[in-house]
């Protein structure tokens, strides 16, 4: 997921589209980079979940047939 990078823009989505910039900016997608920079990426909400203890916490409750 990504953050537009424009200071008044809270649109978060999985990619910056040129839709987006035209529609709510009403610059070109890469205007708008080279003036605010790259958008800023989240961290996927799973990544904290299936970090390395949780992964040994759900492969212990784990039991094959």
């Amino acid at each position: 997921m990504e953050i537009c990078p424009h200071p008044n823009c809270f649109h978060i989505g999985t990619f910056i589209s040129k839709t987006h910039c035209k529609v709510d900016h009403q610059m070109e997608r890469e205007d708008l980079f080279n003036i605010y920079g790259k958008p800023r990426r989240l961290a996927d909400k799973n990544a904290f979940v299936m970090g390395k203890e949780a992964r040994h916490a759900r492969g212990a409750l784990y039991k094959p047939i």
